[in-house]
C-alpha cells in the first residue's frame, strides 16, 4: 500500500505562502479539523486537484480553474501542489500557471499508472464531511454497495445482483 507522506501547497486557494503538512510514517489515517476559513478545504482541494484536475465542489459552483490560484499570487508565479509518498518514485508537484495550464513534474510511467489507478478509484486520499453525510443518510443497500466498492468487492456485489435478477 502506498501512503501519503506529505502535502505542500503554495499560491493555491487559501495558501499564498508555502504550507506543508508532514504525516508520520506510522499514521494510518488523519483527520483535519478547525474553525471555518482555517484552510482545511485548501488542503483537500489541493489533493483532489492533484489527482483529478478539478475540485468537484468548485466546479459545481461554476468556479473552475480561476478559483484555484490564490487571488494575491504575484503576476508570473505559479500555484503548486506537491505530494510525497512512501514510494519516493511517485513524488510529484503539479503547477498551475497564470494562463491556467497545469502539469505534473513526474512524467514516469510508474507515476502515470498510479495516477490513473487513483482516479479510477484505486485509492481514497481524501474524504470530505459531505461524503460522510451522504453515506450516513443513504439506505442500507447503498451503504453496503459503497463499502463493497471501497474494499474491492464491488465485482462480487454486481455478480450477486445479477444472480438475484436471473434466479
Amino acid at each position: 500500500m502506498i501512503r501519503l507522506r506529505s502535502i505542500e501547497l503554495a499560491g493555491f486557494r487559501g495558501a499564498l505562502s508555502p504550507l506543508k503538512l508532514n504525516f508520520r510514517s506510522d499514521s494510518r489515517s488523519m483527520a483535519l479539523f478547525g474553525e471555518n476559513a482555517a484552510g482545511k478545504s485548501t488542503i483537500t482541494d489541493g489533493a483532489e486537484w492533484f489527482f483529478t484536475d478539478k475540485v468537484t465542489h468548485l466546479w459545481r459552483e461554476d468556479c473552475k480553474a480561476s478559483a484555484l490560484r490564490n487571488a494575491l499570487l504575484p503576476t508570473g508565479e505559479k500555484s503548486m501542489v506537491r505530494l510525497s509518498f512512501s514510494n519516493s518514485q511517485l513524488e510529484s508537484a503539479k503547477e498551475l500557471s497564470e494562463s491556467f495550464y497545469s502539469a505534473h513534474s513526474n512524467q514516469t510511467a510508474e507515476f502515470k499508472t498510479y495516477l490513473a489507478g487513483t482516479v479510477q478509484g484505486g485509492e481514497r486520499i481524501y474524504l470530505r464531511n459531505a461524503d460522510l453525510l451522504r453515506f450516513i443518510v443513504s439506505t442500507k443497500t447503498e451503504k453496503r454497495q459503497e463499502l463493497a466498492r471501497i474494499i474491492g468487492y464491488d465485482g462480487l456485489e454486481h455478480f450477486r445482483s445479477e444472480e438475484r435478477r436471473v434466479g
